[in-house]
């Protein structure tokens, strides 16, 4: 069994439980973790439980949570978006085009 298909399947039952929109595209967005669960588990993941997955979550938001500097990362995504609109935007100045 491919781990795309794992990850499927592993997903369903995330998606078949979520009670909120929002919950949903959290879901979604554990992607990430659900393939790495397929990477290291192979098959063996099909057996984890929604309880097993959602605790897996958890323990992926504490590490990110305890190691990761949001405000960091947050200036970083600006300042890439900042200069992506430079990058499109018309020259407004001859002299400097």
């Amino acid at each position: 069994m491919s781990r795309e298909e794992i990850v499927t399947r592993l997903s369903l039952k995330l998606v078949n439980i979520a009670a909120s929109p929002s919950e949903i595209v959290h879901a979604l967005s554990m992607q990430s973790v659900l393939i790495e669960l397929a990477h290291r588990l192979g098959p063996q993941a099909l057996k984890l439980t929604p309880a097993d997955l959602f605790q897996a979550r958890d323990a992926v938001r504490a590490a990110i949570r305890d190691n990761l500097n949001t405000q960091e990362v947050i200036a970083i995504g600006l300042d890439n978006w900042s200069t992506a609109r430079e990058e499109v935007r018309p020259c407004s100045s001859p002299v400097n085009c």
